[in-house]
C-alpha cells in the first residue's frame, strides 16, 4: 500500500494525537455525570467516617450504581449536581468546535483503517517508544508465525518449541482449576468474597497475541524487524488472578540492592554518585542486557526464587504457597489466540501478563546478580572487587568495572554460563591509554 502525504502527515501526528469527535455524545456524556453524581453522594454520605485501618485494601476496582439507603443528600449537594447536569445537557452551552483534523487527514484515516480492515496494512508501535511502524499484512503473519515457531536448545541438548497448539478445550480445564484454586482460597479465609467473585474466570476468555517490532535493531531494508511478542491478557482467564499476584509480590521485586525503578530514578543515583570521586582512567563504563528474559526463564527456576522471595516476608499477608500455586497457573496455562488458532507458552514468562516485571525482577535477584559479583571477584587486585557500581532495571544492567577490556570479556564469559538459559550482550567504554596486552578485541 503506497502512502499518500496526507496519510504520512497524519501518522506523524503520533499514537498520542487525540481526535476531536465530528459530533458530541452526550449519551456518553450523561453517563460519565451518573458516575459523577454517585461518587459524591457516597463521598458526602461517608464524610467523617472513613477509617484506613477497617478493611483490607481492595485490588480488584467494581463498577457500582447503588446509593445509601434511607439517606436524604443535603439540598446544597442537590442544587450543586442539578446545576452542572443543566450546564452540560444545554445545548447553548457547547462550543462549536470544528474536528482538528484537516478533511484529507480525515480521508486518509479512513484509507488506513480500511487497509487494516482489508488486511493489507498493519500498524504497530515500535518497541521502547520509538514512533510506529507500517507492515504489509503479509511481513506481518511471517514474522509473527516465526516466532511462535521458534525452539530454545534446552540442557539435555533437546530443542523445545516455545509456544504449541492447543485444543479450544484447555481453556475450559484452566478455568476449571482457577475456581478449584480460588475456591479454595474462599474456604481457608485467604481470599474476600469480593476477590474470589472477580478471581473466577467462567465468562473469560484466552489472551490475544500480536508482536511489536525492535526498529533500533539491525535488520534488513523493507523487511519486518526483530518482533517483540506481547501475550496481552487483558480479559483473559488469568487475567485477575494475574492482578492479585501482582499486588502482593510487587513490593518483595524492589528489595535488591540494585533495584532501579526508572530512568529518573537512576538520573538521581548517578546525579548524587557524581559528588564524589571523578572516574579513573582504569574505570570502565558497561551496560549488559539480557537477551530474551521473559522468555527464557524456566519456570522451576522462577517459581523456586518466587517461593524465596515470599518466605522472606515478616508479615505475610497471603500464605507463600497459595500464591505461587496461582503464579503456576498463569506459568503454565497461558493460553492465548492468533489467527483463529489457540496456543499455550511452554517456556518463559509472557510479556503482558502483569507480575511478569517483578517476577522478572525477582528471579534475577536471586539467581543470577549476586553471581556476577562473585564472579567478578577474581579479576581484582588486592581483594577488592572490580565492580564498584551494579544496577540494574529489569534486563538492562549498569555497571562501572575497574580493569582491563580483557579481563572484563572474560568476565563476560563466565557470565554466559551462570544459567543455562540466560545469555547476555555487553557494551562498554574503553580505559584511557589502555596497553595492547590488555585491550579487547571488540570495537
Amino acid at each position: 500500500m503506497e502512502l499518500s502525504n496526507s496519510m504520512k502527515n497524519l501518522l506523524n501526528r503520533g499514537f498520542n494525537f487525540s481526535i476531536l469527535p465530528l459530533k458530541l455524545d452526550i449519551t456518553q456524556v450523561l453517563v460519565d455525570f451518573k458516575r459523577f453524581e454517585r461518587s459524591m453522594i457516597w463521598q458526602e454520605y461517608f464524610y467523617g467516617t472513613e477509617s484506613d485501618s477497617d478493611s483490607r485494601s481492595k485490588i480488584f476496582k467494581t463498577k457500582k450504581t447503588n446509593l445509601p439507603r434511607n439517606y436524604k443528600s443535603p439540598e446544597g449537594l442537590k442544587t450543586y449536581l442539578n446545576s452542572i447536569k443543566s450546564e452540560i445537557t444545554d445545548h447553548r452551552n457547547r462550543n462549536d468546535v470544528q474536528c482538528n483534523l484537516p478533511k484529507d487527514e480525515i480521508e486518509a484515516l479512513k484509507e488506513l483503517i480500511n487497509g487494516q480492515k482489508n488486511k493489507e496494512i498493519v500498524i504497530k508501535p515500535c518497541d521502547k517508544g520509538a514512533g510506529m511502524i507500517i507492515l504489509d499484512y503479509p511481513a506481518y503473519m511471517k514474522a509473527c508465525y516465526e516466532h511462535l515457531m521458534s525452539q530454545k536448545v534446552m540442557d539435555t541438548g533437546e530443542s523445545k518449541r516455545y509456544y504449541v497448539e492447543v485444543e479450544n478445550i484447555e481453556l475450559e480445564r484452566t478455568k476449571s482449576k482457577i475456581k478449584h484454586l480460588v475456591q479454595e482460597g474462599l474456604e481457608n479465609d485467604i481470599l474476600t468474597k469480593e476477590e474470589y467473585e472477580a478471581m473466577l474466570a467462567d465468562d473469560k476468555d484466552a489472551a490475544k497475541f500480536y508482536c511489536i517490532f525492535k526498529v533500533h535493531k539491525e535488520h534488513e531494508p523493507m523487511t519486518a524487524p526483530p518482533p517483540r511478542p506481547i501475550v496481552s491478557g487483558s480479559g483473559s482467564a488469568t487475567e485477575n488472578i494475574a492482578e492479585f499476584v501482582e499486588y502482593h509480590i510487587n513490593d518483595i521485586s524492589k528489595e535488591h540492592k540494585s533495584y532501579i525503578q526508572d530512568t529518573p530514578d537512576f538520573l538521581r543515583y548517578i546525579e548524587k554518585i557524581n559528588q564524589g570521586p571523578r572516574l579513573e582512567d582504569d574505570q570502565i563504563l558497561v551496560t549488559w542486557d539480557v537477551v530474551g528474559l521473559y522468555n527464557n526463564i524456566l519456570h522451576e527456576d522462577g517459581l523456586e526464587s518466587l517461593q524465596e522471595g515470599l518466605d522472606s516476608r515478616q508479615n505475610p499477608e497471603i500464605p507463600t504457597d497459595y500464591l505461587v500455586k496461582l503464579m503456576e497457573i498463569i506459568l503454565r496455562n497461558n493460553l492465548f489466540n492468533f489467527h483463529d488458532q489457540l496456543y499455550r507458552q511452554e517456556i518463559g514468562c509472557a510479556m503482558g501478563t502483569k507480575p511478569a516485571p517483578s517476577y522478572a525482577n525477582i528471579f534475577m535477584a536471586r539467581k543470577i546478580d549476586q553471581k556476577i559479583i562473585e564472579l567478578a571477584q577474581k579479576y581484582g587486585t588486592n581483594g577488592i572487587n572490580p565492580i564498584s557500581l551494579f544496577k540494574r532495571f529489569l534486563d538492562d544492567i549498569f555497571s562501572i568495572y575497574k580493569g582491563t577490556t580483557k579481563n572484563l570479556h572474560k568476565l563476560f564469559e563466565e557470565m554466559n554460563n551462570i544459567h543455562a538459559s540466560i545469555k547476555f550482550t555487553m557494551n562498554h567504554s574503553s580505559p584511557k591509554n589502555e596497553s595492547e596486552s590488555d585491550k579487547c578485541e571488540c570495537e
